[in-house]
């Protein structure tokens, strides 16, 4: 993490809300992923942002190269010159041993598995979708359980459904950590299509988020604590539809260490 403005908190004296503009520090490398910590020590009441405005650009920043252009050339004849071997001799040496050992994947076939499993990490959940479409290499990698170990559907909240929970049960049959907040509403999830993935999906879950998920009633916490014996975190702010007695199903999950009811009726 990168700190862009940090400051000790001040008492204001405000009656009406107001803007507040920090000078953020200016970094070198693009990103998609800011965090806010708020401290509210001083505060006689809580409070809340209305609002958090972003300015930035749509296209990625095309990183500049401070130096010269290399003459490939150059260095092929200061290799051959050295090793007495220029770079078409190492070309039929990649061709003509490592590549006739592998099948049509290329040289992806001599990367160790774990390898490409690491470059995967770093793709977003639409691109894994997209990238298991190309071909069956990349499609055992994509569709591999242990890529969702770490599942963040929070920013798809507007798209998610029961189908697409049914789509990735296959893969998550390893999940640790799930964040499924502000999902569900306006009926595009059920409480059998989250029973369902739950059902294949609960048993190595150790934290849960389901903040602002409104389709939660009785019938989903029971699935949860029948469904998830290793539950350690679980967090149901803001589900303000579920009944105060559907809180007693909480009571199973022994190995709770951390529970946010922050806005609930219990």
């Amino acid at each position: 993490w990168e700190i862009l403005w940090s400051e000790k908190p001040t008492k204001v004296n405000a009656s009406q809300a107001r803007q507040f503009k920090p000078c953020i520090k200016q970094i070198n490398f693009p990103t998609n992923l800011i965090r806010l910590e708020v401290n509210s020590s001083l505060l006689d009441y809580y409070t809340e942002l209305d609002a958090v405005v972003l300015h930035g650009t749509k296209d990625k920043p095309v990183l500049s190269l401070k130096t010269s252009l290399i003459d490939m050339n150059d260095l092929e004849d200061d290799y051959e010159e050295k090793n007495g071997c220029g770079m078409d001799n190492l070309n039929k040496k990649f061709s003509s041993i490592a590549l006739r050992e592998g099948t049509s994947n290329g040289y992806f076939d001599k990367l160790p598995y774990e390898l490409i499993q690491l470059i995967l990490n770093h793709l977003t959940l639409p691109d894994l979708c997209r990238l298991a479409q190309t071909c069956k290499l990349l499609n055992q990698h994509c569709c591999d359980p242990l890529q969702y170990i770490h599942l963040n559907l929070q920013p798809y909240w507007a798209k998610l459904n029961d189908t697409s929970l049914e789509f990735l049960q296959p893969r998550c049959t390893l999940v640790q950590w799930l964040n499924l907040s502000w999902t569900g509403n306006r009926g595009f999830i059920s409480v059998s299509g989250f029973s369902r993935f739950l059902k294949v999906c609960g048993s190595e879950l150790v934290r849960l988020e389901l903040s602002c998920s409104h389709f939660l009633n009785e019938t989903c916490l029971e699935i949860i604590s029948e469904m998830c014996p290793n539950l350690q975190d679980l967090n149901l702010s803001s589900c303000d539809k579920l009944p105060p007695q559907a809180f007693n199903h909480i009571a199973k999950l022994c190995g709770l260490k951390r529970l946010v009811l922050y806005r609930t009726k219990v």
